[in-house]
Protein backbone atom coordinates (compact mmCIF):
# COMPACT_ATOMS: atom_id res chain seq x y z
CA UNK A 1 0.00 0.00 0.00
CA UNK A 2 2.86 2.32 0.83
CA UNK A 3 4.48 1.69 -2.54
CA UNK A 4 1.24 2.54 -4.34
CA UNK A 5 0.98 5.85 -2.44
CA UNK A 6 4.53 6.83 -3.36
CA UNK A 7 3.89 5.98 -6.97
CA UNK A 8 0.77 8.13 -7.04
CA UNK A 9 2.63 11.06 -5.51
CA UNK A 10 5.36 10.75 -8.12
CA UNK A 11 2.79 10.82 -10.87
CA UNK A 12 1.20 13.94 -9.39
CA UNK A 13 4.54 15.75 -9.05
CA UNK A 14 5.51 14.95 -12.60
CA UNK A 15 2.13 16.11 -13.82
CA UNK A 16 2.34 19.38 -11.94
CA UNK A 17 5.85 19.96 -13.21
CA UNK A 18 4.74 19.48 -16.76
CA UNK A 19 1.85 21.89 -16.24
CA UNK A 20 4.19 24.61 -14.92
CA UNK A 21 6.49 24.24 -17.89
CA UNK A 22 3.55 24.62 -20.26
CA UNK A 23 2.33 27.74 -18.43
CA UNK A 24 5.82 29.26 -18.53
CA UNK A 25 6.06 28.66 -22.25
CA UNK A 26 2.72 30.40 -22.77
CA UNK A 27 3.83 33.43 -20.72
CA UNK A 28 7.12 33.56 -22.59
CA UNK A 29 5.30 33.49 -25.92
CA UNK A 30 3.00 36.32 -24.82
CA UNK A 31 5.95 38.40 -23.61
CA UNK A 32 7.82 37.78 -26.85
CA UNK A 33 4.79 38.83 -28.88
CA UNK A 34 4.34 42.01 -26.83
CA UNK A 35 8.04 42.80 -27.22
CA UNK A 36 7.87 42.38 -30.98
CA UNK A 37 4.75 44.52 -31.17
CA UNK A 38 6.46 47.22 -29.10
CA UNK A 39 9.49 47.11 -31.38
CA UNK A 40 7.26 47.44 -34.41
CA UNK A 41 5.36 50.37 -32.88
CA UNK A 42 8.66 52.06 -31.96
CA UNK A 43 10.00 51.60 -35.46
CA UNK A 44 6.84 53.13 -36.92
CA UNK A 45 7.05 56.06 -34.51
CA UNK A 46 10.70 56.67 -35.40
CA UNK A 47 9.87 56.54 -39.10
CA UNK A 48 7.06 59.06 -38.55
CA UNK A 49 9.40 61.37 -36.62
CA UNK A 50 11.99 61.19 -39.40
CA UNK A 51 9.30 61.99 -41.94
CA UNK A 52 8.10 64.99 -39.94
CA UNK A 53 11.65 66.21 -39.46
CA UNK A 54 12.27 65.96 -43.19
CA UNK A 55 9.05 67.87 -43.91
CA UNK A 56 9.97 70.50 -41.31
CA UNK A 57 13.42 70.88 -42.81
CA UNK A 58 11.88 71.29 -46.23
CA UNK A 59 9.57 74.00 -44.90
CA UNK A 60 12.56 75.79 -43.41
CA UNK A 61 14.19 76.01 -46.81
CA UNK A 62 11.44 78.20 -48.26
CA UNK A 63 11.77 81.95 -48.91
CA UNK A 64 8.75 82.58 -46.72
CA UNK A 65 10.36 80.89 -43.71
CA UNK A 66 13.53 83.00 -43.96
CA UNK A 67 11.56 86.18 -44.66
CA UNK A 68 9.31 85.63 -41.64
CA UNK A 69 12.38 85.14 -39.48
CA UNK A 70 13.75 88.45 -40.76
CA UNK A 71 10.45 90.22 -40.06
CA UNK A 72 10.50 88.87 -36.51
CA UNK A 73 14.04 90.19 -36.07
CA UNK A 74 12.91 93.55 -37.45
CA UNK A 75 10.13 93.79 -34.86
CA UNK A 76 12.70 93.12 -32.16
CA UNK A 77 14.84 95.90 -33.63
CA UNK A 78 11.87 98.29 -33.60
CA UNK A 79 11.52 97.71 -29.87
CA UNK A 80 15.24 97.90 -29.11
CA UNK A 81 15.77 101.04 -31.22
CA UNK A 82 19.53 100.48 -31.53
CA UNK A 83 21.80 100.30 -34.54
CA UNK A 84 23.08 96.87 -33.50
CA UNK A 85 19.54 95.50 -33.45
CA UNK A 86 18.88 97.05 -36.87
CA UNK A 87 22.03 95.42 -38.25
CA UNK A 88 20.90 92.02 -36.93
CA UNK A 89 17.62 92.43 -38.84
CA UNK A 90 19.50 93.54 -41.97
CA UNK A 91 21.56 90.35 -41.78
CA UNK A 92 18.38 88.26 -41.75
CA UNK A 93 16.89 90.09 -44.74
CA UNK A 94 20.19 89.82 -46.59
CA UNK A 95 20.02 86.06 -46.07
CA UNK A 96 16.73 86.03 -47.99
CA UNK A 97 18.27 88.02 -50.86
CA UNK A 98 21.34 85.79 -50.99
CA UNK A 99 19.46 82.50 -50.87
CA UNK A 100 16.53 83.39 -53.10
CA UNK A 101 17.57 86.30 -55.37
CA UNK A 102 14.81 85.57 -57.91
CA UNK A 103 11.97 85.22 -55.42
CA UNK A 104 9.51 88.16 -55.05
CA UNK A 105 10.28 88.22 -51.32
CA UNK A 106 13.88 89.11 -52.15
CA UNK A 107 12.65 92.48 -53.44
CA UNK A 108 10.70 93.08 -50.23
CA UNK A 109 13.78 92.09 -48.23
CA UNK A 110 15.90 94.57 -50.21
CA UNK A 111 13.42 97.36 -49.47
CA UNK A 112 13.48 96.55 -45.76
CA UNK A 113 17.28 96.57 -45.80
CA UNK A 114 17.23 100.05 -47.31
CA UNK A 115 14.74 101.23 -44.68
CA UNK A 116 16.84 99.87 -41.83
CA UNK A 117 20.04 101.36 -43.24
CA UNK A 118 18.32 104.72 -43.48
CA UNK A 119 17.23 104.44 -39.87
CA UNK A 120 20.80 103.69 -38.82
CA UNK A 121 22.06 106.72 -40.77
CA UNK A 122 19.44 108.99 -39.23
CA UNK A 123 20.32 107.72 -35.77
CA UNK A 124 24.02 108.34 -36.42
CA UNK A 125 23.30 111.88 -37.62
CA UNK A 126 21.17 112.56 -34.54
CA UNK A 127 23.97 111.29 -32.31
CA UNK A 128 26.54 113.42 -34.11
CA UNK A 129 24.29 116.46 -33.79
CA UNK A 130 23.77 115.84 -30.08
CA UNK A 131 27.50 115.32 -29.53
CA UNK A 132 28.17 118.54 -31.43
CA UNK A 133 25.71 120.41 -29.22
CA UNK A 134 27.46 119.05 -26.12
CA UNK A 135 30.78 120.30 -27.46
CA UNK A 136 29.25 123.71 -28.26
CA UNK A 137 27.98 124.00 -24.69
CA UNK A 138 31.39 122.93 -23.37
CA UNK A 139 33.00 125.73 -25.38
CA UNK A 140 30.46 128.23 -24.05
CA UNK A 141 31.19 127.10 -20.50
CA UNK A 142 34.93 127.18 -21.12
CA UNK A 143 34.91 130.64 -22.72
CA UNK A 144 32.70 132.11 -20.01
CA UNK A 145 34.97 130.69 -17.32
CA UNK A 146 38.02 132.13 -19.11
CA UNK A 147 36.33 135.53 -19.13
CA UNK A 148 35.66 135.28 -15.40
CA UNK A 149 39.33 134.49 -14.87
CA UNK A 150 40.43 137.44 -17.02
CA UNK A 151 38.16 139.84 -15.14
CA UNK A 152 39.42 138.50 -11.85
CA UNK A 153 43.03 138.95 -12.90
CA UNK A 154 42.78 142.36 -14.55
CA UNK A 155 39.62 144.29 -13.80
CA UNK A 156 38.37 143.33 -10.36
CA UNK A 157 40.34 146.00 -8.51
CA UNK A 158 40.49 149.70 -9.33
CA UNK A 159 41.89 152.81 -7.74
CA UNK A 160 39.43 155.31 -6.27
CA UNK A 161 39.89 159.13 -6.37
CA UNK A 162 42.15 158.92 -3.40
CA UNK A 163 44.30 156.41 -5.25
CA UNK A 164 43.17 153.59 -2.98
CA UNK A 165 42.37 150.10 -4.31
CA UNK A 166 38.68 149.18 -4.33
CA UNK A 167 36.42 146.55 -5.81
CA UNK A 168 35.30 147.37 -9.35
CA UNK A 169 31.55 146.91 -9.00
CA UNK A 170 30.95 146.77 -12.73
CA UNK A 171 33.63 144.12 -13.14
CA UNK A 172 32.13 142.14 -10.26
CA UNK A 173 28.67 142.18 -11.87
CA UNK A 174 30.12 141.21 -15.23
CA UNK A 175 32.08 138.35 -13.65
CA UNK A 176 28.92 137.09 -11.94
CA UNK A 177 27.05 137.17 -15.25
CA UNK A 178 29.71 135.06 -16.96
CA UNK A 179 29.85 132.63 -14.04
CA UNK A 180 26.12 132.03 -14.37
CA UNK A 181 26.49 131.58 -18.14
CA UNK A 182 29.17 128.95 -17.57
CA UNK A 183 27.00 127.20 -15.00
CA UNK A 184 23.96 127.12 -17.31
CA UNK A 185 26.01 125.78 -20.22
CA UNK A 186 27.50 123.05 -18.07
CA UNK A 187 24.12 121.97 -16.70
CA UNK A 188 22.64 121.80 -20.21
CA UNK A 189 25.63 119.79 -21.45
CA UNK A 190 25.31 117.34 -18.53
CA UNK A 191 21.60 116.85 -19.19
CA UNK A 192 22.13 116.36 -22.92
CA UNK A 193 24.98 113.93 -22.30
CA UNK A 194 22.57 111.52 -20.60
CA UNK A 195 21.22 110.50 -24.00
CA UNK A 196 24.42 110.72 -26.02
CA UNK A 197 26.80 107.77 -26.51
CA UNK A 198 30.15 108.45 -24.87
CA UNK A 199 32.07 105.13 -25.10
CA UNK A 200 35.45 106.33 -23.83
CA UNK A 201 34.10 109.02 -21.51
CA UNK A 202 35.86 111.82 -23.42
CA UNK A 203 32.77 114.02 -23.65
CA UNK A 204 31.98 113.54 -19.99
CA UNK A 205 35.50 114.62 -19.04
CA UNK A 206 35.19 117.74 -21.19
CA UNK A 207 31.87 118.66 -19.60
CA UNK A 208 33.08 118.06 -16.04
CA UNK A 209 36.17 120.23 -16.48
CA UNK A 210 34.72 123.02 -18.64
CA UNK A 211 34.44 125.44 -15.69
CA UNK A 212 37.76 124.55 -14.12
CA UNK A 213 39.89 127.65 -13.83
CA UNK A 214 43.03 125.60 -13.47
CA UNK A 215 42.89 124.87 -17.21
CA UNK A 216 42.24 128.44 -18.28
Amino acid sequence: MRRITIAVLLVLVVGLSGGCDHKTEEMLAVATKERDEAKSALAKAEAQIEKLQAENLQLKQTPRFFFDQAVSEEKTADTANTSNADRAAISKFQDVVTRFPDDPLAQAATENIAKLNKRISQRDLAIQKAQGEVLRLVKTCHDATATVQRISDNDMLMADRFNRLAINTNALLESSRYEKAAERAKEKAQALLQGVPDPNGALSQKVDSCDSREEQ
